[in-house]
């Protein structure tokens, strides 16, 4: 049997039977069959059973009641005879076993998709036409019916408006030449008695675009656009109310539509004229004067300016779906009074609201996701996918050379960090469901990957107050002070899942160390949803917490019953903190790794790959980590003791100190991150008794916040290498000592260091350097009381 290549994954395979693709679901390609010529259409059937599937059918007609063939061509191309009339839709037969669209299960000749209701042979042809070229760049006008009937000419069915093709039949309605909009208005008439045209903008992939006054308002410019080129009323009828449905659009980052008019039964949507450079100009300008693109940073501001125009579009209901963007379609408003920059996204002339129906495609080549193409479902995910193109044209790459799926090799787009490049990988992938579902998660990521960017340039804006705030994620849940828990870091629960409250409850126990109670609330959960993902993941981890490996391995497993853990960012989280507790550091480190191309954007994977990688003793990979989650996080002081403690292992002693005073009095590890810089300081005070100074500013700064063993022993030290340092006469040294009064007698210091390290002993009598600190005592400080 001959050998398939699935067109998604890559995968090669015997042909199955089913036609679906067995790694990853798609529909393949169905095998090319014979050329037949088409037959001629009959005016009815003599009755009989139908030569397909065999069910009787009634003398007249047309088409097989049970398996919608049509009997004509279907005994034509049984007997071999020979057609005089063309096929409606190309001339050959073929057989569909799967939707290409939606990928149900079609009938045998079935010529319409029952569930989508899509043209198979159209569809076919369009989704095998390779990545890049499902869809061409948008006409200057769509095509139209030449007869605008109410009913389809072949079955007697009802004409749906703008239909290209029949519900009932498969039949393709006639089509005749479009008209251009360019010279349906010329300059100094009027619309609608108030519209005066000024000139021609442009055009638009659905007509020209005019400049005008509205003389009702003292001569405002405004825009004029046709909504649609067409001769075909049914066409027009459909595109008026569509414009209608987009008249109540109103936010600052969309074109505001004004008005909707006609002329010679064309209608016209007036909007506001904005005066500025769109992204083109702006990406032409910028290789004309520094020859190269945006830099990732100006991109990505870039795309987020634009992105509430898009939230607003998605969260209405139903959902108003774009289409069509690209650079163009975004212009620069510089408010006059203050002078600040604006993003609009401009042509809603091909946006439409998206009800789960499917439609004739519009996009531009190389921008427009592969699988949209002839008459399709085009689903908000169509947008984040174009946003994610967009993107990396702004970034200077080659759209017709670096199709879907297609990224360059990382090392040819150095000037891509690489958190940038997993974002573009995972929102430009050729199988749709790799990509982003909603709007949300590809803005947080992106937000994620900026902040990972400004971090390391040091560009991070500064907050509005005095001190920065922890960083939230949205997909984690961890300590309510740090960006992941110092144990944990778990998925956040999904809100349609009805087992929600019980699993938030979960984590919280989970968090606080209390795996027993944790486990209660998910067995509650899972009475309520049996098959929530989230609360095997929970079951996981708070058994892997007590101990029973084998149990937590079983409840992990059933995960993968549920879900495509390949892309599953939950599952990966919790399967690496299993893999730790199973003494598993390789494949853990793996899956962290895995984590950070799923969620590029995201802290926690990050840091717990770099905890990870402190314990192994791997101090400068760990190093370069904490700074990126640092730079990013300028209040994680979770990650900022750590990285300290990595820079000290590799011998920068003066480089985590100077890591260390970034954590502020206010910081729930103010206290830890004093203390930790205290014994830095004093591991230098041999070398550099300056050093003692910034240490008496830390020991001040702990008095009445902490009375723990460990300050009393450091404050001891301190008072210790003090006396030191007046045995040898160079207390001159020490300009700042923690009593804040001036330098005592080296008598008085003896006696401070005495009492700090009696302290000591009473409060940690099973401490190991209990012999030490006698010794210092009895010996170490010859001055007595």
């Amino acid at each position: 049997m001959a050998k398939v290549t699935c067109p998604v994954c890559s995968a090669t395979f015997e042909r199955p039977a089913d036609g679906i693709c067995p790694e990853c679901g798609v529909a393949l390609t169905p095998s090319a069959a014979p050329v037949i010529p088409p037959p001629a259409r009959a005016t009815a059937a003599k009755g009989g059973s139908c030569p397909v599937c065999g069910a009787p059918v009634k003398p007249g007609a047309k088409v097989c009641d049970e398996c919608g063939i049509d009997l004509a061509e279907a005994q034509a191309a049984m007997s071999g005879t020979p057609s005089a009339a063309g096929s409606s839709v190309g001339g050959t037969a073929t057989t569909h076993s799967t939707c290409p669209v939606c990928g149900a299960t079609v009938k045998p000749g079935a010529k319409v998709c029952d569930d989508c209701g899509v043209n198979l042979a159209e569809a076919q042809s369009m989704t095998s036409s390779g990545n890049g070229a499902a869809i061409s760049t948008v006409p200057s006008a769509p095509p139209a019916a030449a007869a605008p009937a109410a009913v389809c000419p072949s079955c007697g069915a009802d004409r749906r408006p703008g239909a290209s093709f029949c519900r009932e039949c498969g039949e393709s309605f006639p089509k005749t030449p479009s008209i251009q909009g360019e010279g349906l208005l010329e300059p100094g008439e009027f619309l609608s008695g108030r519209y005066r045209v000024e000139r021609k903008l442009g055009g638009g992939g659905m007509g020209a675009v005019y400049l005008a006054k509205d003389m009702n308002l003292k001569g405002k410019l405004i825009a004029i656009k046709a909504v649609l080129n067409s001769e075909d009323p049914d066409l027009l009828r459909a595109a008026r109310q569509e414009a209608e449905n987009l008249l109540g659009i109103d936010h600052p980052n969309i074109v505001t539509l004004r008005d909707i008019v006609e002329k010679a039964s064309v209608p016209f949507i007036v909007m506001d004229y904005l005066e500025g450079p769109d992204w083109n100009d702006l990406y032409e300008q910028r290789i004309s004067t520094k020859e190269e693109a945006f830099t990732a940073e100006e991109a990505i501001t870039m795309i987020l300016g634009i992105v509430p125009a898009f939230e607003y579009l998605h969260n209405r209901r139903p959902p108003v779906v774009y289409r069509d963007f690209k650079p163009s379609q975004v212009k620069v408003v510089t408010e006059k009074a203050t002078g600040q920059q604006r993003h609009v996204l401009l042509d809603l002339g091909v946006a439409y609201t998206y009800e789960g129906q499917p439609e004739e495609a519009w996009g531009t080549v190389g921008y427009a996701p592969p699988e949209v193409g002839g008459v399709c479902l085009q689903p908000p995910t169509m947008d984040l996918a174009t946003i994610c193109r967009t993107l990396q044209g702004l970034l200077g790459l080659d759209l017709m050379k670096y199709g879907y799926g297609n990224m360059p090799p990382m090392d040819q787009v150095p000037w891509i960090p690489e958190e940038l490049y997993y974002l573009l990988e995972r929102g430009t992938a050729l199988d749709p469901r790799r990509r982003f579902q909603t709007l949300a998660d590809l803005r947080a990521q992106m937000e994620g990957v900026l902040r990972l960017i400004q971090g390391r340039q040091g560009t991070l804006p500064r907050p509005s107050g005095a001190f920065y705030t922890p960083v939230v994620s949205r997909i984690f849940t961890g300590n309510l002070h740090r960006t992941t828990g110092h144990l944990l870091s778990l998925p956040v629960s999904r809100e349609d899942d009805p087992a929600a409250p019980s699993l938030d409850q979960a984590s919280d126990l989970l968090l606080q160390g209390k795996p027993e109670d944790a486990l209660a609330h998910i067995e509650q959960a899972l009475t309520i949803n049996p098959k929530s993902t989230h609360a095997y993941l929970l079951k996981t981890v708070a058994l892997g917490k007590i101990g029973q490996l084998e149990q937590a391995q079983v409840e992990l497993n059933k995960v993968t019953k549920l879900t495509d853990i390949s892309s599953d960012w939950s599952y990966a989280i919790v399967a690496a903190q299993m893999a730790e507790d199973s003494n598993d550091p390789a494949r853990a480190e793996q899956l962290y790794r895995d984590l950070l191309r799923m969620v590029p954007g995201e802290l926690p994977p990050r840091q717990k790959l770099a905890n990870l990688l402190l314990r192994q003793g791997r101090y400068q990979e760990a190093s370069d980590l904490y700074a990126q989650i640092v730079g990013a996080d300028p209040a994680n002081a979770e990650a900022i003791l750590n990285w300290a403690d990595s820079l000290a292992a590799v011998g920068s002693a003066e480089q985590s100190i100077s890591v260390l005073r970034r954590v502020g009095e206010n910081a729930v590890r103010f206290v830890d991150a004093q203390t930790r810089m205290i014994e830095l300081l004093l591991q230098r005070a041999h070398q550099d008794p300056a050093a003692l100074n910034l240490a008496a500013e830390a020991i001040e700064s702990l008095q009445g916040r902490t009375q723990t063993p460990r300050y009393y022993r450091l404050a001891g030290d301190w008072w210790f290498e003090a006396y030191q340092l007046g045995q040898r006469n160079k207390l001159d040294q020490i300009q700042n000592w923690p009593m804040g009064n001036g330098r005592p007698a080296l008598k008085e210091i003896a006696q401070r260091a005495r009492e700090a390290y009696r302290h000591y002993l009473r409060v940690a009598p099973s401490s190991d350097d209990t012999d030490e600190i006698i010794g210092r005592i009895h010996f170490g400080i010859r001055h007595m009381m």
